[in-house]
């Protein structure tokens, strides 16, 4: 497999798994709970759906677009990992995990790929 095909597999999982952790958490189905204040929650849920609209399909286009060796590919995939990696960060260090109940310690894989 040539380097385009790996990082267009890359950025196709990337937004796959945006999409998976946008209809677990707050927005979706709830089974992720967030160590969080309510306020913040809302906060998140927000985020989430800019998740769901906008990065996860720009993720998968541009995944495509690596794949098929078209030359907005690398710009295009930017945006969606410079996402991930700064709301996933905040996932995974942002909780109050002694002040709130929640679960979201045990998703760390999901957050953390």
């Amino acid at each position: 497999m040539n380097i385009d095909r790996l990082i267009g597999a890359g950025s196709i999982v990337l937004g796959i798994g945006i999409s998976t952790a946008a209809v677990l958490g707050p927005l979706g189905l709830k089974i992720v709970r967030f160590r969080l204040s309510e306020s913040l929650n809302t906060q998140f849920a927000g985020g989430e759906m800019a998740s769901i609209a906008l990065v996860a399909p720009v993720a998968i286009a541009a995944g495509v677009l690596w794949i098929r060796g078209h030359r907005l590919a690398a710009p295009l995939t930017m945006g969606p990992a410079l996402y991930a990696i700064y709301t996933y960060t905040t996932v995974i260090f942002g909780q109050e995990y002694r002040r709130y109940d929640g679960n979201v310690e045990q998703y760390l894989p999901l957050y953390a790929g």
